[in-house]
């Protein structure tokens, strides 16, 4: 196969950022992924995805037409805080682009870290605030939820989200984000449960009221709970509770036993002296 020379738009799969790019390959399908500056550190963090978007003849003419469209791409998208360009323009010459891309292949991206990654590239993710996060990821969130629509959501945050999530899988979820929940989810502690979940959990329940409660929780409970019907009892609750005593239930060890709602087949199982697990019911109706 001919070595190609093509347009390029790279997105990934935990964000909705993209980056528009050219590229001439020395040979066919060489894996390039595109050549950032000042937001490298996205392509190390996150899984980059390459689409090919137009060929052009290998040629210098070829080249000149492709880095114009390239031009064509960004210019549009250059303010956008989910573009990852930060310049546009044919300033250099065909052949100072070519000994700067040589320099750069040989000098800046030669050191890697235990796990193959660019030392460069982690640099621009290395400064941390006093919570441990990123700067660099912390300012370019707060560019993005600086505008704000009518339910003071951020107007990027929803654009992003909203083309991020567009494909669906067969059960109308969303692609990249059964990709993404796989990935934070995939490595497990020794009861099954998902490690960066619990990290997360454990984080949002930190603080604490003077009963040792999650004070993240009892605002939850307080705002479920707020409103009221002519017996003071939670709306929530009540709507809850009558969907669950509508369910039907059986054991299935014991299907003689007939069916219940959830709480009356555990009860009738503990008078009778049977199993009452979870694994004890299955749903009939």
């Amino acid at each position: 196969m001919q070595p190609r020379i093509y347009t390029y738009k790279v997105t990934f799969e935990e964000i909705p950022d993209w980056y528009w790019g050219a590229h001439k390959e020395k040979k066919y399908g060489d894996g390039y992924l595109g050549s950032p500056d000042t937001h490298s550190w996205k392509w190390v963090f996150y899984t980059p995805i390459l689409e090919i978007c137009e060929l052009f003849p290998y040629t210098d003419e070829g080249w000149r037409e492709a880095r114009n469209v390239e031009n064509r791409c960004i210019k549009p998208d250059l303010n956008n805080p989910l573009c990852l360009n930060e310049h546009v323009g044919g300033l250099m010459s065909l052949e100072a682009c070519r000994r700067g891309a040589q320099k750069t292949l040989e000098t800046v991206h030669t050191e890697k870290d235990d796990l193959g990654r660019s030392v460069t590239a982690m640099k621009a993710h290395k400064e941390k605030d006093e919570l441990g996060r990123s700067v660099l990821g912390v300012k370019a969130s707060e560019r993005l939820k600086k505008d704000k629509d009518e339910l003071g959501r951020s107007v990027m945050s929803v654009k992003g989200a909203t083309a991020s999530h567009k494909e669906k899988d067969e059960f109308g979820r969303s692609i990249n984000a059964v990709r993404g929940g796989k990935a934070a989810h995939k490595e497990k502690d020794d009861l099954g449960r998902s490690l960066h979940a619990l990290k997360i959990f454990e984080k949002v329940h930190e603080e604490k009221d003077e009963l040792g409660r999650s004070v993240l929780g009892v605002k939850g409970a307080e705002r479920l709970h707020k409103e009221k019907d002519e017996f003071g009892r939670s709306i929530n609750s009540v709507k809850g509770a009558s969907i669950t005593t509508s369910q039907k239930w059986e054991d299935p060890q014991h299907p003689e036993l007939g069916h219940h709602n959830p709480g009356n087949l555990v009860k009738l199982q503990k008078r009778l002296g049977l199993p009452h697990g979870k694994e004890n019911r299955i749903k009939v109706g």
